[in-house]
């Protein structure tokens, strides 16, 4: 077994905190993470990161941005326009797209990734650094940070999490330190030479 974080968002209503909250492993995100997977869904064929990819393409294509309010580790909330806001407690998602690169899933901490609006053109050319987390060209637009935790809004748009839709913001996103508990086959290798043994 292999002990790792979680993620825990809550919800708001009218500011307080709602009985609603899901533990997540990967990444919770807004924006055009989740206008992503909710067109990638709908595609029937090809299916898996094929379908993904499409839908990628797609909302790339349109580009659309929305106001986004953080208030991070409790500190003053402040408004900006986003293009996408992701917080991570591992790394990638979607088929392998590291947007939370920075992301450790046994630090006790949660990765922040925020992109400013973008061009289509931008986007379209970084598309593959984007893929593998590799942002070092689009600093001015990126920013990647680590925090305790997060309240994010973003009207209009409901989050995803783990590929699954969650519940509008307002949220707060922290850390459930440890809380995950995963049963992970032994290396291939060794799997080999046991059988050789046996």
């Amino acid at each position: 077994t292999v002990m790792t974080d979680l993620g825990l968002a809550t919800r708001e209503v009218n500011g307080v905190s709602q009985p609603e909250r899901r533990y997540f492993a990967s990444i919770l995100a807004a924006g055009i993470d989740t206008r992503i997977n909710a067109r990638a869904k709908q595609i029937r064929w090809p299916g898996g990161s094929a379908a993904y990819f499409l839908a990628v393409l797609a909302e790339v294509a349109a580009m659309r941005t929305a106001p986004l309010t953080l208030s991070i580790d409790g500190g003053e909330p402040f408004t900006l326009e986003a293009t996408l806001c992701a917080v991570g407690n591992t790394s990638s998602y979607g088929g392998g797209i590291r947007m939370c690169s920075h992301a450790d899933p046994r630090d006790g901490k949660l990765a922040l990734t925020v992109v400013s609006p973008v061009s289509r053109r931008t986007a379209a050319r970084n598309l593959r650094n984007i893929y593998t987390g590799d942002f070092s060209k689009l600093q001015d637009i990126v920013t990647q940070i680590q925090v305790n935790s997060v309240r994010l809004e973003m009207p209009d748009l409901i989050p995803a999490v783990d590929g699954e839709d969650l519940f509008p913001t307002p949220l707060t996103v922290t850390v459930a330190a440890g809380a995950g508990c995963f049963l992970v086959p032994p290396p291939r290798q060794y799997r080999a030479q046991t059988h050789k043994t046996n």
